[in-house]
């Protein structure tokens, strides 16, 4: 990620990091990270710095809570809340959650 590219600078700035505080958590990154396959591993647990530590896995938690759509309770139809409904629709919720927030987002 190059700090200098201003799209890298919004991604880091929507969960709440500033430049200091990327340049900080890039330099632990860098000291304790590791592969595994395609997979770089942070392994937070062996960072030094606190600041770091939570400013990574605030924003890893705000991409994964970004990322994955639950399910709530205005995001089915009226017609899934009958017996028949629940019967048909019970495995269709995240689908219906999904489609409605994505369509959303794209508005």
């Amino acid at each position: 990620m190059d700090l200098n590219v201003p799209s890298d600078q919004n991604n880091l700035t929507k969960p709440g990091i500033d430049h200091v505080l990327a340049a900080k958590t890039a330099q632990q990154f860098a000291l304790h990270w590791e592969t595994s396959g395609d997979v770089a591993i942070a392994h937070t647990e062996r960072w030094i710095d606190r600041e770091a530590i939570k400013a990574f896995r605030s924003a890893l938690q705000f991409d994964v809570d970004r990322l994955i759509v639950p399910p709530g309770v205005g995001d089915r139809p009226l017609w899934t809340l009958n017996e028949v409904g629940k019967t048909i629709g019970q495995f269709h919720s995240f689908a219906f959650a999904a489609n409605l927030r994505i369509s959303f987002a794209g508005i």
